[in-house]
């Protein structure tokens, strides 16, 4: 596969080459394909990232990593959550991916109706890894009380959401 890079000064009109980077994770994720490599280069993506392309066994994952010896960080501050629970790092029916050495952080609500996930793995799928990854900071702060809890924002999650299909071989 190819090598694809980001980094917080390029564009997602380039070519996302090493000395023409994409600007953006997600569109990273919207490019890549089996076999394929995205490095991305330390500093803070403030940006959801849905993962929906899929690896395969046969062309390899699909891999996002921070760039060697560099640390990128998706930080939810400031983010709404989209369909009222959703994660900085969403895997929607995604295979064969891996997310690794990333920093993903401050992602919050003061709402009883919404819920902050760090990473979100939901649908179906098979070979996902999350390596060596730092979640932290995903809160709330919605009131609530015994009777009525009903204020969640969680690290990872995981949601099969396609029976008889399932999520398998999460490592």
């Amino acid at each position: 596969g190819d090598t694809y890079y980001v980094a917080t000064n390029g564009s997602d009109g380039k070519t996302g080459s090493s000395g023409s980077p994409w600007q953006t994770i997600q569109h990273a994720a919207d490019t890549a394909k089996a076999g394929d490599t995205v490095l991305v280069h330390g500093g803070v993506y403030n940006e959801h990232v849905t993962f929906s392309k899929s690896g395969s066994p046969s062309g390899g994952p699909i891999t996002f990593a921070s760039a060697p010896g560099e640390m990128a960080t998706l930080d939810g501050t400031g983010l709404g959550i989209p369909q009222h629970m959703w994660g900085l790092a969403t895997f929607n029916n995604a295979s064969n991916v891996v997310l690794e050495g990333f920093e993903i952080r401050n992602y919050a609500t003061n709402s009883t109706r919404d819920v902050p996930i760090g990473i979100f793995v939901t649908g179906a799928g098979s070979g996902l890894q999350l390596v060596n990854n730092s979640v932290h900071d995903i809160t709330t702060t919605a009131q609530t009380t015994p009777k009525k809890c009903n204020s969640n924002a969680f690290g990872i999650t995981v949601y099969g959401t396609q029976a008889p299909a399932a999520i398998d071989g999460l490592a």
